[in-house]
């Protein structure tokens, strides 16, 4: 119907103007790092540089809030570190 589509046009062509932040107190996550195509993903292992692993945070890797990110940095830090450690 009209209405249905006005509705998805007025959703998918929502524009904000951001005007601040509440600064790195408030701050849930941040972008950069380690490129992930650096990495082994079954290891964590470095392409560029053998025998060092990567983690977390350091990672360039940001999920939506709501625990996403602290189960990318349990997980990433499983792999890592048995690996690191040679436990395959």
């Amino acid at each position: 119907s009209a209405e249905v589509e006005s509705i998805i046009d007025i959703l998918t062509d929502w524009r904000f103007t951001i005007t601040g932040t509440k600064g790195w107190p408030s701050a849930q996550v941040t972008i950069g790092g380690v490129a992930t195509n650096e990495l082994d993903p079954a290891t964590m292992e470095s392409k560029l540089v053998p025998g060092l692993y990567f983690a977390g945070e350091i990672i360039d890797v940001a999920g939506r809030c709501g625990g996403f990110n602290l189960q990318w940095a349990w997980s990433s830090g499983f792999l890592a570190g048995k690996n690191a450690a040679g436990l395959q």
